[in-house]
């Protein structure tokens, strides 16, 4: 109350993250995620890039979920060894004021607060987007939902990809058995480089970490002209040459293997394309949003569906499969 935060100590252990609507759903989604201690990562990782000596926390706690929220984060991050403080429901004037005075050597993590004033209603990224204008120190979340409106980023939950794995944990018990693991990750590092720009952090970036907001690097005009004139002369002359096979992939007209076979998921089909052109599990991971096992995962499959046993015999069975360019451009993804 009054901008003032509350001191806290002790520790806490971590309780299941997110969907908390039913007891069979809570104990599905314990079992599947909260033995990683997702919250322990994200403190860890805020901690691990900024070194700070204290975690000031903001977050309500008027209703269950988000006290059950609260709870679970300020559990891992009394266990830390930073000091804690706390912001309990603040109006949008107290909390953008106490945001404004937090010293040096410190950083905010915020939960997601919807704040109404002067009759509109900011959305939590909107206030995320005020307290990051305003605050002296860097500013970490849950979810990079937020990401590009001031949050740093770190170990992050996906919405899209949790939506992606509460339908599996759906449809396995529409069919009758619990499964042990989803092929989604819920979870992965994410960064803004604006920000870790920003508070000089860009050395810190998680191995295998997504980047938002990066610009590529650029050569000398002059070397690209080369380089693309070489790739050029070097791909057609692969291509004349050689009778075999060709996994030379074009992403900018959408070049994919002569004809993509029936019966395979989307995903599946975004897969095959990427390995087709060359790309290794890590590189697929990284342009699909899905961690390497997962593209292991959908690879195997492929392998099973379409009688291959090696990758090498995959991408022969894929380039030999029947097509022409109007079945091509029907199956372009």
């Amino acid at each position: 109350a009054g901008g003032r935060p509350d001191r806290t100590g002790g520790t806490g252990s971590i309780g299941s993250i997110g969907i908390r609507n039913s007891r069979d759903t809570d104990d599905i989604f314990s079992h599947l995620f909260s033995d990683r201690d997702e919250y322990g990562l994200m403190i860890a990782d805020a901690l691990r890039i900024s070194g700070a000596e204290a975690i000031y926390l903001f977050a309500d706690n008027d209703s269950p979920s988000s006290a059950s929220r609260y709870e679970d984060l300020l559990g891992v991050a009394s266990a830390s060894d930073a000091a804690v403080y706390t912001f309990l429901n603040l109006p949008l004037d107290q909390l953008l004021k106490s945001v404004s005075e937090l010293p040096a050597g410190s950083i905010a993590f915020c939960l997601p607060v919807a704040r109404e004033q002067a009759g509109r209603l900011y959305k939590p990224r909107e206030v995320i987007e005020q307290m990051s204008r305003i605050s002296p120190v860097p500013l970490f979340t849950d979810s990079e939902i937020n990401l590009g409106y001031g949050a740093v980023g770190g170990y992050m939950s996906s919405p899209g990809r949790f939506g992606e794995a509460a339908a599996e944990i759906i449809a396995s018990e529409s069919e009758g058995y619990i499964i042990e693991k989803t092929l989604s990750a819920p979870f992965r590092y994410v960064y803004d480089y604006n920000e870790l720009t920003r508070w000089g952090y860009t050395s810190e970036i998680a191995d295998g970490a997504a980047v938002i907001n990066r610009a590529p690097e650029n050569p000398p005009a002059a070397a690209v002209v080369l380089i693309a004139a070489a790739a050029a002369v070097s791909a057609a002359g692969f291509i004349i040459r050689n009778s075999g096979i060709s996994r030379k992939g074009q992403g900018a007209d959408g070049l994919r293997p002569r004809a993509i076979p029936e019966g395979l998921s989307a995903r599946e089909k975004q897969v095959l394309s990427l390995l087709y052109a060359g790309k290794s599990n890590k590189e697929t991971a990284f342009e699909l949003g899905l961690s390497s096992r997962t593209v292991s995962t959908y690879k195997s499959r492929l392998m099973q569906k379409l009688g291959a046993e090696t990758e090498a015999d995959l991408i022969k069975k894929v380039h030999s499969a029947p097509g022409s360019a109007e079945k091509q451009a029907e199956t372009r993804l």
